[in-house]
């Protein structure tokens, strides 16, 4: 896979692999979902399976620690 298919974001292989403040483009990569279906988790509550996130301004953030391990 090269940049170009993955939207100028490398493929990522192992959660060590990401940055400590996720994009919605990095979760959709690393869960290998739609970029529109991360946003759909995150308006859902977590503990009916949404995705707990924060925004700072328009932007919304997703800490690391969210991603299954292994």
């Amino acid at each position: 896979m090269t940049l170009s298919e993955t939207n100028g974001i490398a493929p990522i292989a192992t959660a060590e692999q990401l940055p400590d403040i996720l994009t919605a483009q990095h979760i959709a990569d690393y869960l290998h979902i739609s970029r529109r279906r991360v946003y759909e988790l995150m308006d859902l509550n977590p503990g009916a399976g949404g995705i707990p996130n924060f925004s700072i301004g328009i932007l919304a953030g997703w800490r690391k620690q969210i991603l299954p391990s292994g």
